[in-house]
């Protein structure tokens, strides 16, 4: 087992992305949502309530990230989605 942090981490990803289909035991769901919200804490949430939309369209915002990493709660019944764009030279 490697003994630096990122060297633990891969492994211990790997294992919760690849198990057995059965349910998982309470300790091991305690556990990984304890490392999941350190590991969010740590890299920082983006919440698009303290974002500001486009001038043209109030519900349209413009943000640069890691999408995992944005919550999203909805005010009205419809959520419109995301949409990713990569490698754009120019809007």
């Amino acid at each position: 087992m490697p003994s630096d942090k990122e060297g633990q981490e891969n492994p211990l990803r790997s294992l919760m992305n690849v198990r057995m289909p059965k349910p998982a035991s309470e300790e091991f769901i305690r556990v990984q949502d304890e490392y999941l919200k350190e590991r969010n804490a740590e890299r920082g949430i983006t919440d698009i309530a303290g974002l500001k939309p486009v001038s043209s369209d109030e519900r349209m915002y413009i943000w640069q990230g890691d999408i995992g990493l944005m919550v999203c709660k909805s005010h009205r019944e419809t959520f419109y989605g995301i949409v990713g764009v990569q490698n754009i030279t120019s809007l």
